[in-house]
């Protein structure tokens, strides 16, 4: 079994409650029929989170895997907030 340490476990804790929050802002803003604009906002950070989670695991793990979905996550996050605030 992998071994977690407190880092890796915060983060993980930190950003499956940060996506969690995220999609109860995208329920609340689709049920008052708002513009969606917080909840675009907390999809990037909350991409960016992950991000940051891989880099943590891949400290511990040296494994090339974590820092691919790394560079993905990070890109996705960038990529959705430049398009939220260019728009």
């Amino acid at each position: 079994m992998q071994e977690f340490n407190k880092n890796q476990i915060r983060m993980t804790i930190v950003s499956s409650v940060f996506l969690v929050l995220t999609i109860i802002v995208i329920l609340l803003e689709d049920v008052m029929k708002k513009e969606r604009f917080y909840s675009l906002i907390m999809l990037g950070l909350s991409f960016l989170l992950l991000g940051i989670t891989q880099i943590v695991n891949y400290r511990s793990t040296k494994r090339v895997k974590n820092i691919i979905l790394a560079l993905i996550y990070i890109v996705i996050g960038i990529v959705n907030l430049v398009l939220i605030f260019t728009r």
